[in-house]
């Protein structure tokens, strides 16, 4: 008995907070930890990449995010970001919840349907080669193929939380797969 109650706890644990495609974290940076399908195949083509690269070692499956937003694009608003994530995370964001959301911090409302966390479709791999300051690293990494989704969804959440900063550049939405320690630190970015 006792190991059923503690494997139903570690079950609703693992699954509270998070939606059909992953779930998000405010750490800093706006990040999305991939769900447990997506992550099984982000170390399949980490180990992959492995097979085919000596020099590359995998990242902890952990460890493997998809960095969604720069540090300096929430840090005004991180009060309101993590309620909203709260929403969306639990499953809980409709109009009612995000017209209060709103109503206590901006009065731009987007369509509630670009705060659905898209679906990650997987792409192709790259490595990215470090310049500059960079020189020395290199990294492996899957491309998100629908880059639209994730800037609107991005972009909606800026909207409702009233963060007008922009990214330093362009992002490119990708889950780092390997590099040359391990340590998502020394990936390339």
């Amino acid at each position: 008995m006792k190991i059923l109650l503690e494997n139903w706890k570690r079950f609703i644990n693992e699954n509270e907070g998070t939606s059909n495609n992953g779930s998000l974290v405010l750490q800093g940076i706006l990040l999305l930890h991939p769900n447990e399908q997506i992550k099984n195949q982000l170390i399949q083509m980490a180990n992959k990449v492995k097979e085919n690269n000596p020099d590359a070692v995998p990242l902890q499956p952990d460890k493997m995010h998809l960095t969604l937003a720069h540090q300096n694009i929430f840090k005004q608003k991180k009060d309101v970001v993590q309620n909203l994530i709260k929403l969306i995370n639990s499953n809980t964001l409709d109009t009612q919840n995000l017209i209060k959301l709103i109503n206590s911090n901006t009065l731009e409302t987007p369509e509630i349907n670009t705060l659905n966390i898209p679906e990650i479709k997987l792409g192709e791999v790259v490595v990215k080669i470090g310049e500059g300051d960079q020189q020395g690293r290199k990294t492996w990494a899957v491309k998100i193929e629908n880059q639209k989704d994730f800037k609107d969804f991005v972009d909606g959440i800026k909207k409702v939380v009233g963060s007008e900063v922009s990214e330093p550049q362009e992002r490119v939405f990708h889950f780092s797969l390997a590099n040359l320690t391990g340590n998502p630190g020394d990936s390339v970015r």
